[in-house]
């Protein structure tokens, strides 16, 4: 199964970009250093592609593809696990690397 099931037992799709965007706190759809912790300030650095100061969904997702190529499993926004649960390998999924 792909995804997670909600409480009416219906899939729901893994989002990658829904534990960054949710530190947009005006709702624009991109998320600054202000909005952030400044723990994560360098993963703005590292994804913002644009060089606007900020990560957008699509940046956000180009990076987890990225994570998963790298990992050797695919991209495109697919999880290998359902969400909270390891990959297909058992194995707890690694800290990412991401290029500058």
């Amino acid at each position: 199964m792909n995804g997670a099931q909600n409480g009416a037992g219906q899939n729901q799709q893994f989002d990658p970009t829904v534990g960054v965007m949710r530190y947009d706190k005006n709702r624009d759809g991109k998320v600054t250093k202000q909005e952030m912790p400044v723990i994560y300030h360098s993963v703005i650095d590292r994804g913002d592609r644009n060089r606007d100061g900020a990560l957008d969904r699509a940046e956000v997702l180009e990076m987890y593809n990225q994570i998963q190529r790298q990992r050797g499993q695919g991209g495109n926004g697919g999880a290998s696990g359902a969400a909270g649960q390891p990959g297909q390998s058992g194995a707890l999924p690694r800290r990412p690397k991401f290029d500058q």
